[in-house]
């Protein structure tokens, strides 16, 4: 009987235990919605910051090339009240009843000359004017790159550790991975594998593992006398939460000459 008691007081022991971290489980979730819900929110307040600022540098655009226009508008006025006034010099003059033909021919060639010499010409902007276009570039692009950039470095992050263990055989190399999850969290993990040449960038995924804690990786799948990085982390419940990525290991596979045994 008291083997019975000891077993009975065991499974309450680990029924407890269960309990309080189911307990733990809800309260954990909470405090993590409530992290997110302040972080997400903290960005909004960014992207509003952004917003504001942005908008102030339209407006600061925009009222440039207004003072651009309006100088313009100023100098071609000046530039057609000067040409009025001696368009109404040449009018009186050619009018003036009094002064000696030879006299108006003078002063009519005087005023002519003036004109022709006059550096206003320079000051006429014949060309287009500023655009009147007030556009952002990629602007429509944020949205999508802000979710993209949240869904690829925010995730539910998982608490298992991975160990991975590299050690090349012959033609092949062995993977070995080990990890601390526990018996009953073990059925809902995948260890991903992935793989990349040094020097070069971006990591492709070359193995699952799930019950099993090593595979074999051919020579075939990698070429020759050439290094390699290889890690792993953990993927549980079909991608809802991921491990950190263990740390990785470097490794190189060479063919054995004709001559090896």
């Amino acid at each position: 009987m008291d083997k019975m008691y000891k077993k009975q007081r065991t499974i309450n022991k680990i029924l407890d235990e269960a309990q309080q971290q189911i307990n733990d489980i809800e309260d954990n979730t909470k405090v993590c919605k409530e992290k997110l819900s302040e972080s997400c929110q903290k960005a909004i307040n960014e992207i509003k910051k952004f917003e504001s600022e942005m908008g102030e540098k339209i407006e600061k655009y925009k009222d440039l090339k207004k003072g651009a226009l309006v100088d313009q508008m100023k100098e071609v006025t000046r530039i057609g009240e000067w040409y009025n006034k001696k368009v109404e010099e040449m009018n009186n003059l050619i009018n003036e009843p009094e002064s000696q033909p030879s006299e108006k021919l003078t002063k009519l060639e005087l005023l002519l000359n003036e004109i022709e010499t006059s550096d206003n010409d320079k000051h006429w902007h014949n060309e287009s004017s500023v655009t009147s276009e007030v556009q952002l570039k990629n602007m429509t692009r944020i949205p999508t790159t802000i979710a993209q950039t949240m869904a690829r470095n925010v995730f539910i992050l998982e608490t298992g550790v991975v160990n991975l263990h590299v050690s090349p055989q012959g033609q092949g190399c062995q993977i070995i991975v080990n990890d601390n999850f526990p018996k009953v969290w073990k059925r809902y993990r995948t260890i991903v594998v992935e793989m990349k040449k040094i020097g070069e960038t971006g990591w492709k995924q070359i193995r699952e593992i799930n019950d099993e804690t090593q595979s074999m990786l051919f020579v075939g799948d990698v070429e020759q006398h050439c290094s390699y990085l290889i890690r792993a982390r953990a993927c549980v419940c079909d991608g809802l939460s991921l491990s950190d990525y263990c740390q990785p290991q470097q490794f190189s596979i060479s063919r054995p000459s004709k001559g090896d045994h």
